[in-house]
């Protein structure tokens, strides 16, 4: 099993929904992060920034290595 950090959108955004889950990759300075997410809870993942304030407090998961490789891996669509 891996850990990744988990998220929640507080508001709506052009590529999620609120309340929808990310998963943190990349973490900056200045509280923004990098975060995967299903577009807008459809079936393809994309990778996005969220900054402060467009996201809650973030949550350590454990997933299995197969997500955890999709979730951290080069082959989803960057925005």
């Amino acid at each position: 099993m891996a850990k990744l950090m988990m998220i929640k959108t507080i508001k709506e955004t052009h590529l999620f929904r609120e309340n929808q889950r990310c998963w943190i990759v990349f973490r900056a300075g200045d509280g923004s992060v990098n975060v995967v997410g299903k577009h807008r809870g459809k079936h393809r993942y994309v990778k996005a920034w969220l900054h402060n304030g467009e996201y809650g407090a973030p949550k350590e998961i454990e997933v299995s290595e197969e997500f955890y490789q999709k979730i951290m891996g080069s082959n989803i669509i960057q925005s």
